[in-house]
Parts: structure tokens; C-alpha cells; sequence
């Protein structure tokens, strides 16, 4: 669907190197066998994420989310745990979801 060609093409414009398919999946299982595992992943990477960075990752998830349409409940609620295990404030997330709905935004 559009959100794995999103993912595809995010990956190729910031690391320069083709996803492959068979990548893309097996770190999809990989996801979906562990939840826990992305909460682990940032709040290990959180001190070395400038507040640029924090906000670059979510605006990277909401391209993602969006890109099948809307973003749905399950997909806020990661949304929301990624800005958590960021130490991104609530206050600061909407502002960013806000940003990324308006009209001039790049997200929509």
C-alpha cells in the first residue's frame, strides 16, 4: 500500500540506498512480533537526539501514518508512544501533529 512506498522512499532520500522488499518485511514481522522493543529502541537513542532530530523522527511517523489516508487511533497511539520514549512533551506533539495538518505544512 502507499504507506510502505512512503517508508521506501523516506529510507532511499535519507540513507541514498534502495530498501529492499525483503528488508522491509522481515523488519515489518520484527515490529509487529515486538512492540515493546521500539519503546527500548528511542528511549536508548533519546539522549543523542537533538530536539531537531526528536521532532525529524515524528514528522517521519506522521508522513507514514498519513500516507494511507488518515491517521487512525492505533496509529496515534504509536505516534504518541515514539514522542514519549523522545521525552517529547504532549503539549509538543500537538503542536507538531497541528504544524503537520496545515495547509502550508510539507506533511499534507
Amino acid at each position: 500500500p502507499r504507506q510502505r512506498a512512503t517508508i521506501e522512499e523516506i529510507y532511499e532520500r535519507v540513507t541514498g540506498t534502495v530498501l529492499d522488499g525483503r528488508d522491509l518485511d522481515a523488519a515489518l514481522v520484527d515490529v509487529k512480533r515486538s512492540s515493546n522493543r521500539l519503546d527500548a529502541t528511542l528511549l536508548a537513542l533519546e539522549p543523542a537526539l537533538n530536539g531537531e532530530k526528536k521532532e525529524l523522527l515524528i514528522r517521519t511517523a506522521l508522513t507514514v501514518a498519513a500516507a494511507g489516508g488518515t491517521i487512525g487511533k492505533q496509529e496515534a497511539s504509536v505516534i504518541a508512544t515514539i514522542a514519549g520514549a523522545l521525552d517529547v512533551t504532549p503539549i509538543h506533539l500537538a503542536a507538531l501533529i497541528a504544524d503537520f495538518h496545515a495547509p502550508s505544512s510539507n506533511g499534507s
